[in-house]
């Protein structure tokens, strides 16, 4: 934003309309599909803006998993036609919300150099934080290893050790006849005790799972060091390298990454210890879930409200957002787990 087109106190109202038209414009100036950079899994969701959300807040999603035959063979005077089991092709869960508070104090703005280039430049900052710690709150809610009823549904959980068990995306899966919606999932174990050959049938499973091959991988930092140190399959590689795997939003993040069957895998800080489990390591297909969110509600700017500490004296705006994780296709993801050296 030039000097010269940068709002003057005296052309707005009131003094939190000029900071607030300061927050538009670089929230404006942030093109939407870089809105999510900055994370190094929420960068590699992919994100649905078209998604049915019905009047009761849920997020519907056509289902992609292999469901099982209804039909059966016949012959002769077979009656054929006769359906098996009803048949599940949508799946639905609740919408979800969360704001981050972008907070200003009077003496804040006091310190700041005088113009309105130090001004902007201030609130510039405020936002980009804002949006820093909103998109670690996303990606932390979907990193979860225990689920809070108010937040997005976990992928830790979600994607589990025990797939047998528990509703994803109001499936249960436990449910004989429902095995299609259940993840892949192998209990690893030490890497010199026959631990590569379960990480490879693993990678099979999911394979044969999504019909398909997994994308990239991911694990606590444990894991990822464990794998380092026995690299027999697992090979460390540069940075530029995995360009072509994982796109240039996560090539730009500089991390450590290494590669099982020419994918790569990287670690997070984010990875908990899930289901009270350590060394874990997830393997994902891209298109077997995404990120659905309410294009009316991604990053959008509320306020300015007056801040309700009586001893701050200032105001405060809220960047928005709501959305949900929604599977189609669990059984190309996997978890292995319990790796250790």
């Amino acid at each position: 934003m030039a000097d010269q087109n940068i709002p003057k106190t005296q052309l707005v109202a009131d003094f939190g309309d000029l900071l607030t038209a300061y927050l538009r414009d670089v929230r404006e100036g942030l093109p939407i599909e870089q809105a999510y950079d900055g994370t190094r899994l929420l960068s590699q969701f992919e994100v649905d803006r078209e998604r049915a959300i019905n009047g009761g807040g849920y997020v519907q999603t056509q289902i992609s998993a292999s469901l099982p035959a209804l039909g059966a063979w016949y012959e002769g005077d077979d009656t054929i036609g006769q359906d098996k089991s009803s048949e599940d092709t949508m799946a639905q869960t609740e919408l979800k919300m969360i704001s981050e508070p972008i907070r200003v104090t009077r003496e804040e703005i006091l310190k700041t150099g005088p113009g309105p280039r130090s001004l902007y430049t201030f609130m510039q900052n405020k936002f980009n934080q804002g949006m820093r710690r909103l998109r670690i709150a996303i990606e932390s809610g979907l990193m979860a290893g225990s689920q809070n009823a108010k937040a997005i549904t976990s992928f830790l959980l979600s994607c589990a050790v025990d797939p047998t068990t528990g509703t994803v995306d109001g499936i249960n899966r436990a449910t004989a006849g429902n095995e299609y919606w259940r993840n892949q999932s192998e209990n690893i174990g030490s890497l010199t005790g026959g631990g590569y050959e379960k990480l490879e049938k693993l990678s099979l499973d999911c394979q044969k799972g999504g019909e398909s091959d997994w994308d990239y991988g991911f694990c606590d930092s444990q894991t990822f060091l464990a794998l380092k140190k026995h690299h027999r399959q697992f090979l460390e590689v540069s940075i530029s390298s995995t360009q072509s795997a994982l796109g240039k939003r996560m090539v730009d993040l500089s991390i450590p990454v290494i590669e099982f069957e020419g994918k790569p895998i990287f670690w997070s800080p984010r990875v908990p210890n899930a289901d009270g489990l350590s060394g874990l390591l997830y393997l994902v297909r891209k298109d077997a879930f995404d990120l659905a969110v309410h294009p009316d509600e991604e990053f959008k700017l509320l306020g300015p409200f007056p801040m309700e500490n009586q001893n701050k004296h200032g105001m405060k705006w809220h960047l928005m957002w709501a959305g949900q994780l929604c599977w189609k296709l669990p059984s190309a993801c996997g978890v292995g787990h319990s790796i250790a050296e």
